[in-house]
């Protein structure tokens, strides 16, 4: 995070932003008045009966050993990623680049992907992810290479998995079970 000032930013924005969300959702009456203003909204105004009524499953999601091991398992998740990430720009020849900072750069790409609001932040993870990766001296050609590869081995392939899985549990069918 010192290393690299851009990443201290999207990282300090995204934890200020989780704090002030967490705040939210820890009082009832600050959640249900953050609900009413989003009802105003049309598109959103037909779930806010449901997502008012699920404030106290969030509550008991956000406390305890539930928190702990949910964090635990996304800490170590986003880790064996970005050793992933770091593997494939090896694998490319690019060992100019320590570990920390494949992590904070990869990290800071996939935080900006999921602010934009587009599914897996696509475009915009693979565009920040390349020019991170050229401000840090690898072409941009070559580092667009590299993103399309990251990307799917990092996403793409968790994807498939999950529709395999959700294919072979029955979960994924097309018969109305009514």
């Amino acid at each position: 995070l010192f290393i690299f000032d851009y990443s201290t930013i999207i990282i300090g924005l995204s934890a200020v932003f989780l704090v002030f969300v967490f705040i939210i959702l820890s009082s009832k009456k600050m959640y249900c008045q953050v609900m009413k203003i989003f009802g105003k909204i049309k598109f959103i105004a037909k779930f806010t009966d449901s997502l008012m009524e699920s404030h106290n499953i969030i509550i008991k999601s956000t406390r305890g050993k539930i928190l702990f091991y949910a964090s635990a398992l996304s800490t170590l998740f986003w880790l064996i990623e970005a050793l992933i990430v770091y593997f494939i720009l090896l694998s490319f020849g690019i060992d100019h680049l320590e570990i920390l900072a494949v992590i904070t750069t990869y990290t800071s790409s996939i935080i900006l992907g999921v602010a934009s609001l587009l599914p897996m932040g696509i475009g915009v993870v693979e565009g920040s992810l390349t020019g991170f990766l050229a401000l840090q001296g690898v072409d941009v050609g070559i580092g667009l290479s590299i993103v399309v590869i990251i990307r799917i081995f990092t996403r793409w392939i968790v994807v498939g998995v999950g529709f395999i899985a959700l294919k072979m549990t029955g979960f994924l069918s097309l018969k109305n079970t009514e």
